[in-house]
């Protein structure tokens, strides 16, 4: 058997972004679910037994049984032994002499279905870290406390992750990103990019995702009131862990709102007079 020459195109190394630890030479990264794939073949050869059972509870499937003796069975004709033929459902059928049918049983396999098969995601899903309540998307077997517990671990997974990835492969995808841009006509802008945009800025980001609001946002709220006044979290703490928000853009908005108000009421003020009215005599 010839073989076959694949070709391919060089990449220079720092152009190039492995997002795994390589612990030997030319080491390549495996998917996090490899060690789940025969879990997965499991669980397809259940559903399908599963669903053969199904169809056999749906249609009529019997066996003929003779009530003849061995040495008067033996005297038929040996090719109808094992032999099998279609059947229709909802009729009354004539049988041969000696034999009657026989149903084959069926067995129901209902609650432990779902057993089988949350206890098999369990196992599959678990390299990443994946709680069941989450997996189903229903916490209807966990209370409150415990869901929310379970789903914690989750997101402070994917918080890693994402820290991960940030320092490891967002920042050079940006700047790679960023000189493509520069160099690029009509790439940001129509036109040429201004001369003041043409170096390369602070490359900081941050994550946008949304969080998971709370099931009881009043309880929320006033567990943080209490954490805030005893001093056990700061502003920055609930802005970056409950509005996913930078505590500048925080302060950004604050100030923002500050001069709006400002603003509308320097506005109010000059319609006031302007309407003969003394601004101290006006409700606020």
């Amino acid at each position: 058997r010839p073989k076959m020459k694949t070709l391919g195109e060089w990449v220079p190394a720092d152009r190039v972004c492995h997002w795994f630890k390589p612990y030997r030479t030319w080491h390549r990264g495996i998917p996090e679910l490899t060690a789940s794939l025969p879990l997965c073949a499991i669980a397809r050869r259940y559903t399908y037994a599963l669903l053969k059972c199904m169809e056999l509870q749906a249609s009529l499937a019997a066996v003929l049984e003779t009530e003849l003796s061995p040495y008067a069975a033996e005297s038929q004709k040996n090719d109808m032994f094992f032999d099998t033929f279609p059947i229709e459902s909802g009729m009354f059928t004539a049988l041969p002499a000696g034999q009657k049918m026989k149903q084959l049983d069926r067995v129901p396999v209902g609650p432990d279905y779902d057993a089988f098969q949350g206890a098999l995601n369990r196992e599959i899903f678990r390299p990443l870290c994946i709680p069941f309540n989450m997996l189903i998307g229903s916490s209807h077997n966990s209370n409150m406390a415990s869901g929310v517990l379970d789903a914690g671990i989750y997101t402070n997974a994917q918080k890693a992750e994402r820290f991960s990835w940030e320092e490891d492969v967002g920042r050079k995808i940006v700047r790679i990103w960023y000189e493509q841009g520069i160099v690029t006509e009509g790439y940001f802008c129509d036109g040429a990019l201004p001369q003041e945009y043409r170096t390369l800025p602070d490359l900081t980001f941050q994550w946008d995702s949304v969080t998971i609001k709370h099931t009881d946002p009043t309880k929320e709220m006033n567990a943080l009131a209490i954490a805030l006044s005893a001093g056990l979290k700061s502003t920055r703490d609930v802005q970056e862990t409950y509005f996913n928000k930078d505590i500048d853009e925080y302060r950004a908005d604050l100030l923002d709102d500050a001069k709006f108000q400002l603003e509308l009421a320097r506005i109010r003020a000059e319609i006031e007079t302007l309407d003969g009215i003394k601004p101290e005599e006006t409700e606020p």
